[in-house]
């Protein structure tokens, strides 16, 4: 009697050695993909940040490059340019502190090249 009840002991901690490690190994695959999905996600959502942030980098830049050409547009005058030799250092060192200003302001700016078109001066003029 004692080598059955030995064996239908033996049987049960197998039955239940077998049973734990499936259910471990089960538990260890899904949590692995679980893992493996929030990880996905969470790459997913931070590069749609740092795109969305870019994005808005980008729009300050284009608004600030905006305001800078409408201010360059309306304060300019050939005809004083065509004149005056003094006007084209008068209006550079003006148009720089405008866009000194912008920059100051603006953080998203490293620099903004201004060149006058030559077609309009005759000369090519750069700040």
């Amino acid at each position: 009697m004692s080598r059955i009840s030995i064996r239908i002991i033996c049987s049960i901690v197998l039955s239940v050695f077998i049973a734990a490690i499936t259910i471990g190994a089960v538990s260890s695959s899904l949590a692995a993909m679980i893992m493996k999905e929030e990880t996905y996600q969470k790459f997913q959502y931070m590069s749609a940040s740092y795109a969305n942030r870019f994005s808005l980098l980008l729009s300050e830049v284009v608004t600030a490059i905006h305001t800078f050409s409408s201010t360059v547009t309306n304060d300019f005058k050939i005809d004083d340019f065509r004149n005056d030799n003094n006007y084209r250092n008068h209006y550079m060192n003006k148009t720089n502190g405008i866009l000194q200003d912008i920059i100051l302001q603006n953080t998203s700016i490293q620099g903004i090249y201004l060149a006058i078109n030559p077609e309009i001066t005759g000369n090519l003029y750069e700040s």
